[in-house]
C-alpha cells in the first residue's frame, strides 16, 4: 500500500514532486496502522481511547505545526493528490475488513502453534480480544 501510494502520486496520474509523494505514503501508512490499531485495541475502553487519540493527535501535530513539516519533509500534495491519498486509504482499510472478516476461513492452525497457545491468537478467526492465557 505504501509503495503502491508512492508509485500512484508518482506516475502520471498525479504527476506530484517527490516530498509530496513521501508525504502521501505517510499519511496512508499512518492511517493505515492508525486503524489496525483501532482494530486489536477493541472492544475500547478510556485508557485504549486516551492512547488512540494520543497517537492521533501527535500525527496530526507533526502534519500540521510547520517546523515538524520541515524536520520531517512534509509536503501536501495538491487537491487531486489529497483525493487520490484518501482513496487509496479508504480501498487499503476496506481490504483489511474484508481479510479480517473472512480470516475465519483461513487455515490457522501454524498460527496457534507458533503462539504456543492453542487460544492466543482466536481474536484472528473473528474474536473481539486475544485470549488471555487464565
Amino acid at each position: 500500500m505504501t509503495l503502491g501510494t508512492y508509485w500512484t502520486m508518482r506516475s502520471g496520474l498525479v504527476t506530484a514532486s517527490l516530498d509530496e509523494a513521501r508525504t502521501a505514503s505517510t499519511f496512508v501508512l499512518a492511517g493505515t496502522a492508525f486503524w489496525v490499531l483501532y482494530r486489536l485495541i477493541r472492544p475500547i475502553d478510556p485508557l485504549d481511547a486516551g492512547l488512540l487519540v494520543g497517537f492521533i493527535a501527535a500525527f496530526a501535530a507533526a502534519i500540521t505545526i510547520p517546523w515538524t513539516r520541515e524536520f520531517y519533509a512534509l509536503d501536501w500534495p495538491s487537491p487531486a493528490g489529497v483525493a487520490t491519498l484518501t482513496a487509496i486509504l479508504v480501498v487499503s482499510i476496506a481490504v483489511l475488513e474484508i481479510v479480517l472478516r473472512r480470516s475465519h476461513l483461513l487455515p490457522l492452525d501454524w498460527l496457534d502453534r507458533l503462539a504456543g497457545d492453542s487460544n492466543q491468537l482466536s481474536f484472528l478467526a473473528g474474536n473481539d480480544q486475544p485470549a488471555t492465557g487464565n
